[in-house]
């Protein structure tokens, strides 16, 4: 009977061992979740900031292109009228050129600051029952190893309880 027990002893002890490992898994993987989705919050707000950014680049480029364009067609303008000799600029000199109009890339934001807003929502759900998840965890872990007690162990650790 005591090599019975001591064997049942150790199988608990491997079983406990066992559940413990199972429980620490879990719970890591709860954590891992929760990094994970604060940091795809942080890395989804960077990028709309990256777009706001771009858009404000581009804008200002195409500024100094338009001005750029201006500088360039007078330096051209006016050497050309000094070398014609004399003779009467062209008419077309009095006009800017016509450009190929740019379709340019949507910077507008909004939608995205909306998905940003719900995330951020959804994450602080989830922030909120983390705990409840943690302690429904450790209750299922203490449930289980709990059952594979001697009646004699459950009652010693009743009276110390």
């Amino acid at each position: 009977a005591k090599s019975a027990e001591a064997d049942y002893e150790d199988e608990i002890a491997a079983l406990h061992s066992k559940l413990q490992e199972l429980k620490d898994r879990r719970l890591e993987d709860l954590d891992e979740v929760v990094r994970s989705a604060q940091a795809s919050m942080g890395v989804f707000a960077s990028l709309i900031e990256d777009k706001k950014a771009a858009g404000s680049r581009l804008s200002h480029h195409l500024r100094d292109a338009d001005f750029s364009l201006e500088a360039l067609l007078q330096i051209f303008r006016t050497e050309n009228q000094l070398h014609r000799g004399g003779l009467p600029r062209p008419v077309y000199f009095d006009r800017k050129p016509e450009l190929v109009p740019l379709t340019l890339p949507d910077f507008d934001t909004t939608s995205d600051e909306a998905v940003l807003s719900q995330q951020h929502d959804l994450v602080k759900a989830l922030m909120t029952e983390v705990q409840g998840l943690r302690l429904s965890i450790q209750e299922s872990f203490n449930r289980r190893f709990d059952s594979l007690q001697t009646l004699e162990n459950n009652f010693q650790a009743k009276e110390a309880g």
